[in-house]
């Protein structure tokens, strides 16, 4: 098992995720050649409110160096359940397209929250790295 990072909302687990990303990661190259660190099997859980869950993107957007896409790019990119042209892997087709037949939203994760609304069971999707 992974990391847990359990924060009150989404923008402190945003910034404990990014320290444990910058000193506990992994670096390797991708690609494209571009320097890279991940930390495998990071868990974030918000405890609180996640009403703050786009000042993550909000932020980025506001540094020179990133070029990041506006938040309603990325929404529609994670949840289109075609792949997208534009960008080299998405989560939108793994989460509910999976293997061209799996809706693991529809098939998995809803009857499961309808059976139990309270559950702690972890919801793990299947993710593959792309380098």
């Amino acid at each position: 098992m992974g990391k847990v990072i359990e924060c009150g909302t989404a923008t402190e687990c945003w910034k404990k995720a990014l320290k444990t990303i910058i000193d506990e990661g992994t670096d390797f190259g991708d690609d494209d050649e571009r320097s890279c660190r991940e930390v495998e099997n990071l868990q974030i859980k918000v405890d609180g409110s996640a009403e703050d869950i786009d000042r993550p993107v909000s932020m980025l957007n506001t540094f020179d160096e990133w070029r990041y896409p506006p938040f309603k790019e990325l929404k529609n990119v994670m949840l289109a359940i075609t792949p997208s042209p534009d960008y080299l892997y998405s989560y939108g087709p793994r989460i509910f397209n999976f293997q061209k037949k799996i809706n693991q939203v529809n098939d998995f994760v809803i009857p499961l929250l309808q059976a139990k609304p309270v559950s702690y069971t972890h919801l793990t999707l299947p993710t593959k790295r792309i380098v």
